[in-house]
């Protein structure tokens, strides 16, 4: 194995003697480009930074308009003699059909003021006045021996319909009927009806009973 050593030892040696005798090289100067960058670099001057936008200003929001009230509807003062008012013009008329009667007041079916109508399937009586628009109304009936206030509804017809509905034996019904004189029919926003008591009102109340 000493041969292989020495060999590696000599080797080693060679190299290292080598590198002692190549001549040192100078370092190479700066090239003319690079003097010429750093000229430039050193004349130009710095860039200015982007001019800042200021942010846009919020939009200013509209005046919330506060909703408009409309006040409730008033029902007309009955007059104390009110029995002795003239009746609204018109006539009672009675109609049957499969399963409901009713009677209609007024000039003819193109002017209908009330209706007074026999559910047959369900024994109620409805009592409406034509020509309102109400989700909910007052509906108020006085007789010669009793008044009554109901709650009325908006109905499906042909012409505007409010109407309430009573039982086939509420005792209101027998007031409208037997009145001797008109009972009236009140309703918010609209004018007093002065109806009479006539047979065909007697008519539908005894065909729910």
């Amino acid at each position: 194995m000493k041969p292989i050593v020495l060999q590696f030892t000599g080797s080693i040696a060679l190299s290292l003697g080598l590198s002692g005798c190549i001549p040192a090289v100078d370092a190479p100067s700066s090239s003319p480009t690079s003097s010429t960058t750093a000229q430039t670099a050193a004349t130009t001057p710095a860039a200015q930074p982007a001019a800042q936008v200021p942010p846009r200003p919020a939009p200013t929001p509209s005046p919330t308009v506060a909703p408009v009230t409309m006040p409730p509807p008033i029902m007309e003062q009955l007059p104390e003699n009110w029995m002795d008012q003239p009746r609204a013009p018109g006539d009672w008329t009675y109609e049957r059909e499969s399963s409901e009667t009713f009677a209609l007041y007024g000039q003819g079916r193109e002017d209908m003021l009330a209706i007074i109508r026999c559910d047959l399937r369900t024994r109620q009586v409805g009592i409406g006045m034509f020509g309102m628009r109400s989700a909910s109304a007052r509906m108020q009936i006085h007789t010669e021996t009793m008044s009554r206030t109901l709650e009325a509804t908006q109905r499906e017809s042909a012409m505007p319909l409010v109407a309430a509905e009573v039982d086939a034996n509420n005792r209101l019904l027998d007031a409208m009927a037997i009145t001797k004189g008109n009972f009236a029919m009140q309703v918010d926003g609209a004018r007093i009806l002065y109806l009479p008591g006539w047979a065909e009102v007697t008519r539908v109340i005894e065909d729910c009973r």
